[in-house]
Parts: C-alpha cells; structure tokens; sequence
C-alpha cells in the first residue's frame, strides 16, 4: 500500500505515513472468497448491432 499524498510505501496496519505524516485510510475489507459472482448481463441483437456500428464508425 502506499501514501495517497507523497507515494511513500505504507506498512500493513500503519495509521500514519512515516514520511509526510498523512492518516492513512484503512484498507477496504476483500470480498469473502465464497462470495457470489454476479450474472452477467444480457445482451439484445440491437445492444449487439449498436455496438457494432460503432465500432466501425458508421
């Protein structure tokens, strides 16, 4: 992890970096690794053509 103001590399656990002295954010939590995947979205022919069409710059 490092500091989000000067880029210093900040230790697991620290609160405050030990070069500018930013409080540093806790890390977010990972997701559980069971944790759901959600669906992946559907598609249309037209979502399909749309993007096709631009793709090729029509």
């Amino acid at each position: 992890m490092f500091c989000g103001q000067c880029g210093f590399t900040i230790a697991p656990g620290v609160r405050f970096c030990a070069k500018c002295g930013k409080a540093v954010a806790p890390a977010s939590p990972m997701p559980p690794a069971n944790a759901p995947t959600p669906p992946p979205r559907a598609t249309t022919a037209a979502t399909r053509t749309a993007f096709a069409t631009a793709a090729r710059g029509d």
